[in-house]
């Protein structure tokens, strides 16, 4: 009699090493991706510093990168993801195509991450742990409603169905991409004391800032894009070319 074979089981040290890899092995071609998706914004932030910067202008500045980086990091990520499904099977998908896919699913992703953004900060002002709680179960979201290509409230249900059961191992993503990106602002926050900066000192701080997100942008859409991989792949049993042809069109 054939035994069945074992039920693939999602682990978090495995998706962390798989996400590595792939990211590591799409380095150029990732970050290219993130920096273009980026760029309106740098050249935007390059315009206003060539000027004397004033108090008005300096506050338009801040709410340009703080909401459309925001927008830029959701585009980035979705195209990103493409490339790391594209990845996963073992093949590697153009910058072109991948950016592509981020434009044309711009708005399902950018509800998913409005919402999810409105949910987490609601459960943070209630208590914390509420707040980590939903963190955890939509993590999935943007990728579901790239691959799936599914709407903002069946992405959020879709995204608490995969990582129910898993959401320790989740949680423990969650905390080293948290580690990574608080270790890497600790260090421009050592070079740079932001309250004694001169205005050339202000824009070096700012373009080495935009180059962080940049990379936290990449590096956490192939983290993020895996774990949804590899939590379809584990409850589903789903192929990795069955999750591929749905994404790489």
């Amino acid at each position: 009699m054939e035994t069945a074979p074992a039920k693939k089981q999602f682990r978090a040290d495995l998706v962390l090493s798989r996400g590595i890899s792939a990211f590591f092995q799409n380095l150029v071609p990732f970050l290219l991706l993130s920096l273009l998706i980026y760029s309106p914004f740098c050249v935007y932030t390059a315009v206003v510093l060539s000027d004397d910067l004033t108090l008005s202008s300096a506050m338009r500045l801040f709410y340009v990168i703080s909401f459309g980086g925001l927008i830029a990091q959701l585009i980035a990520s979705a195209a990103v993801m493409h490339g790391t499904v594209a990845q996963l099977r073992g093949e590697r998908a153009t910058t072109l195509a991948s950016l592509s896919v981020g434009v044309r699913r711009m708005f399902p992703v950018l509800g998913v991450g409005l919402m999810v953004g409105l949910a987490v900060m609601l459960g943070f002002m209630l208590f914390v742990v509420p707040g980590l709680m939903l963190m955890v179960k939509y993590w999935v979201a943007v990728p579901v409603a790239v691959v799936e290509r599914a709407g903002v409230s069946e992405s959020m249900k879709r995204s608490g169905e995969l990582v129910a059961g898993e959401g320790w191992s989740v949680f423990a993503i969650f905390v080293l991409l948290i580690f990574i990106n608080v270790g890497l602002n600790q260090v421009l926050q050592q070079a740079w004391n932001i309250e004694t900066l001169s205005l050339s000192e202000f824009k070096g701080y700012l373009a080495v800032s935009l180059a962080i997100s940049v990379v936290t942008t990449a590096f956490g859409a192939v983290i993020t894009a895996v774990t949804y991989h590899d939590l379809r792949v584990a409850k589903e049993e789903i192929s990795p070319e069955e999750i591929a042809r749905a994404i790489l069109v």
